[in-house]
């Protein structure tokens, strides 16, 4: 198998070392479950397969690397730090055509243009699409939270509001990876202030950088999916 995909050019799909790596270790385990060009226990290689993790280069010197979570599936780290979780996805353009395979065909709906009135099936497309944006999301939420064997770190920017006379900190947006754990990190009420913005006049800027901490409730990271 590795000779077919030498023979297909697989090595010029790779841009990097640690991709020659990964490459390398699929296929020392695939040489494992391999007999007579077939993998006749193709559920143990799979859950072997799982268990795979890519090592970063012996030859980096860095102590901090940046990445996509995409990048990092398959990769361990001491420490992880997620930045930004507050922000929500750019907001993609309205689709001119919708659509979904069906086991009786294939569903499909156009754009209705400015002045027409909106197709219901075009709707309902865009909220499907719209749920499996967020799925993915959360997906991507919970790699990121488990790349971490010591200490994880998520880091957002919220707004403040005034509730009953007491400010607390506003919810994050609902399109946002931080609304997606907001529950699960114990925090949906009043959060603790560092005193520096305890004494902040109210005219301040409420987006700058403050210190959160959320309820000690501990969760496991399963709760993120």
């Amino acid at each position: 198998m590795r000779g077919a995909w030498l023979a297909l050019g697989g090595p010029a799909t790779l841009c990097e070392a640690i991709d020659i790596d990964a490459t390398e270790r699929f296929f020392d385990l695939l040489a494992k479950h391999e007999l007579a060009g077939d993998v006749p226990e193709w559920p143990a290689f799979v859950d072997a397969l799982r268990t795979v993790y890519v090592a970063p280069e012996a030859t980096e010197t860095a102590q901090v690397q940046l990445m996509t979570l995409h990048r990092a599936k398959g990769l361990e780290f001491d420490t992880v730090i997620l930045p930004a979780l507050a922000r929500e996805s750019r907001r993609k353009d309205p689709e001119i055509l919708r659509w979904r395979r069906r086991p009786q065909g294939l569903l499909l709906a156009p754009t209705q243009g400015q002045r027409a009135t909106e197709d219901p099936l075009y709707t309902y497309l865009g909220l499907i699409g719209a749920d499996e944006e967020s799925a993915e999301l959360g997906r991507l939420l919970y790699v990121g939270c488990t790349r971490a064997k010591r200490r994880l770190h998520l880091t957002a920017v919220l707004d403040v509001r005034d509730h009953a006379g007491v400010r607390e900190w506003a919810p994050p947006p609902g399109g946002s990876a931080l609304a997606r754990c907001w529950d699960a990190l114990g925090a949906p009420g009043p959060a603790t202030v560092a005193p520096d913005f305890a004494a902040a006049p109210r005219g301040s800027d409420p987006c700058r950088p403050r210190r959160f901490r959320p309820s000690p409730v501990r969760r496991s990271a399963r709760q993120l999916r």
